[in-house]
């Protein structure tokens, strides 16, 4: 008897349990149907603005010019030619275009209703790099990319003699290496702001596989200063009298590493 009175409250419970079930799919069903005809609206409405002319790109400007290469010109081109703004994958764009060594960073952006516009951050070279004091001429940016290399010097930069460095034809858009590098910044600081130097042009630098520096001035005398980039007082005004004086067309080098001055002559 006690059994069978089991079974019949398990029945009950589950015939009470289902029929709430039931009713609550019941409400459900017109959410469900909403939901669904939101998104076949979403989507008509998507198809239907990248399909209109409206939207077709009609201009592609490009700030500021002179960096991209011809190749990327006509991926632009190609990759914009008869599209709808809205199909354009930005990302995609900007991750190409930043390929190139002389482009730091790439934004791509939609100006509605029918022009693309991408402005370009240069990654601009800081010094020339020249292995060995010979052969051709590797520009380095900021934060070590290879941007270009050539056969003669650019005049506006500063040409740094690697001695250091095993590696003699990096390739361009690849770091640039050389664990002294990181001291760059801090001898062209020291340089510009050391009064031995004002009314002096600097033309070269370089660095020894020890990282000593040598400063190269635009007659050719190199004062070599070493990993310290520190000058006492007593050492800059001897090094000034030697390059005020008669005795400086006649100098091949002024050792500063020391706290007493070796001068080198032809």
């Amino acid at each position: 008897m006690v059994r069978r009175r089991s079974k019949r409250d398990a029945l009950r419970r589950f015939l009470m349990w289902g029929g709430k079930g039931f009713k609550l799919m019941l409400k459900a069903i017109p959410a469900f149907v909403l939901i669904a005809m939101i998104g076949v609206l979403v989507s008509g409405i998507h198809k239907m603005l990248h399909a209109d002319p409206y939207f077709q790109i009609s201009r592609v400007t490009v700030f500021p010019t002179g960096v991209l290469t011809n190749a990327e010109y006509r991926f632009l081109e190609e990759t914009t030619r008869g599209r709808s703004l809205l199909d354009v994958d930005l990302p995609k764009v900007s991750e190409i275009l930043e390929r190139n060594p002389r482009v730091k960073r790439a934004e791509v952006k939609r100006v509605f209703p029918q022009e693309l516009s991408v402005v370009i951050t240069p990654r601009l070279p800081l010094v020339q790099v020249q292995f060995g004091g010979k052969g051709e001429y590797f520009q380095i940016a900021r934060d070590q990319v290879l941007v270009a290399k050539q056969m003669s010097p650019d005049p506006e930069l500063i040409i740094l003699e690697d001695y250091s460095n095993e590696k003699k034809s990096p390739l361009v858009g690849r770091i640039y290496q050389n664990k002294h590098f990181f001291n760059l910044t801090e001898v062209l600081n020291f340089i510009a702001n050391d009064p031995l130097f004002q009314g002096e042009r600097v033309t070269r630098l370089a660095i020894d596989q020890l990282g000593n520096w040598s400063i190269i001035l635009s007659d050719g005398v190199e004062i070599k200063v070493g990993k310290e980039l520190r000058l006492s007082e007593r050492q800059r005004l001897v090094l000034k009298a030697l390059l005020q004086s008669s005795e400086r067309a006649g100098l091949a080098y002024v050792d500063a590493r020391r706290p007493d001055v070796v001068v080198k002559r032809k």
